[in-house]
């Protein structure tokens, strides 16, 4: 049997930026895409914790500290700029191997900053 799980989380992430004129995309920086285990052009759900809008787009690394995230294309008009959102990352294993997994999870600030968590995963 295979699964789906949660591979990574980004929870609290604040839109800075809308484009739609341009490709479908969310854009992280590059250390928020390697902190919480995230791949460039990596398919992502996004959820929108202001309206209740889920949708999926694609990450594209963004410039590195500058603690911006937009989006881009289709998923810009579903958002706003201030809007808090989490973003998804699934994986697909089996059985046994879904049983040990742990995602990997980064909490933001209202600035996009890194914020420490606990060791667990849901808080």
């Amino acid at each position: 049997m295979l699964l789906t799980v949660v591979k990574s989380k980004i929870e609290k992430a604040c839109i800075t930026g809308l484009r739609p004129n341009d490709d479908e995309m969310i854009s992280i920086p590059l250390e928020l895409i390697q902190a919480a285990g995230l791949y460039d052009h990596e398919k992502v759900l996004v959820t929108n914790l202001h309206n209740g809008r889920r949708f999926e787009t694609v990450v594209i690394a963004g410039k590195p500290r500058s603690h911006q995230i937009e989006l881009g294309g289709a998923a810009a008009l579903l958002a706003t700029i201030g809007d808090r959102i989490t973003i998804i990352s699934f994986a697909i294993m089996d059985d046994e191997s879904a049983r040990s997994f742990r995602p990997r999870s980064i909490l933001l600030d209202k600035d996009n900053h890194q914020t420490t968590r606990p060791d667990t995963f849901f808080v």
